[in-house]
């Protein structure tokens, strides 16, 4: 794992930068988060090491990890490109939800895009997924658009994608 940690909260959990090292670990999380931990609305196809590093190799990409108990149990991937910052991928380990480790990773990503310039954090989900949208929502998202027909469910049908934002603030001492 790349960094120290960038963020400590209760528990002992902890969020640390990921970088172009992590790039396997990273892919192992998203196989796992997104093809064992899938539900039947998952919708995607988790990512290789390769296009990991690729992700990650582009202007303004970042990648921050979840760990517990010296063990990582999630990620986020985001792309902060002027005032706008993308999460691309964002998983837990389906044995690890609902302790808080998805709220803090994107609470930190957050943090990061601010401290980068990003005004907004936008984010895509399946319109199917009714949890992730829950979760969202509880974070400050709202729905700004949509992409018809974007995912493929494991089922072989077709499931739009809810395009949501939320405003981020500057960080002290930068200008909003």
């Amino acid at each position: 794992m790349s960094g120290p940690p960038v963020q400590s909260s209760g528990g002992g959990a902890t969020v640390q930068d990921a970088g172009p090292c992590d790039v396997a670990l990273l892919a192992e999380l998203s196989r796992r988060c997104f093809v064992e931990g899938a539900a039947a609305d998952f919708a995607g196809t988790p990512w290789t090491a390769r296009s990991l590093a690729e992700i990650l190799a582009l202007p303004g990409a970042f990648g921050l990890l979840a760990v517990a108990a010296g063990e990582p149990v999630g990620f986020v991937l985001a792309q902060a490109l002027f005032e706008d910052c993308e999460i691309l991928s964002l998983g837990v380990l389906t044995a690890r939800r609902r302790a808080g480790h998805g709220r803090r990773l994107l609470r930190a990503a957050g943090a990061a895009a601010a401290g980068r310039g990003a005004r907004r954090l936008l984010l895509e989900v399946a319109e199917s997924n009714a949890g992730a949208r829950a979760f969202y929502r509880a974070e400050g998202f709202a729905a700004v658009g949509r992409r018809r027909n974007y995912y493929r469910l494991p089922d072989g049908t077709l499931a739009d994608a809810v395009i949501c934002a939320r405003a981020l603030e500057a960080p002290a001492g930068q200008p909003d």
